[in-house]
């Protein structure tokens, strides 16, 4: 079952960098709304490249980045921010 969800997720995202770069290729010759879209399909092709570089980088390390905010927030009843409620 793991294996289907990771060849799932290499398919989107291969797929959206794919989409990304085909709508790039008329980018120039179309009107504004076909611009905005092609960056907003850049942006997520960016964004998932970005994700599976951090996944493949980090895989088998333990990230102690987001248990140490939660521990830190909410360790003892201390509240994350200094406002006084």
């Amino acid at each position: 079952m793991g294996e289907i969800i990771d060849v799932i997720s290499d398919v989107t995202v291969y797929g959206s960098a794919a989409l990304a770069f085909i709508y790039l290729i008329g980018f120039n010759r179309f009107d504004k709304a076909y611009k905005f879209f092609t960056l907003y399909l850049l942006t997520i092709a960016v964004i998932q490249l970005g994700m599976k570089a951090w996944k493949w980088y980090f895989e088998g390390k333990a990230i102690y980045f987001y248990s140490s905010i939660f521990l830190r927030c909410n360790s003892f009843g201390y509240p994350c921010s200094t406002r006084n409620y």
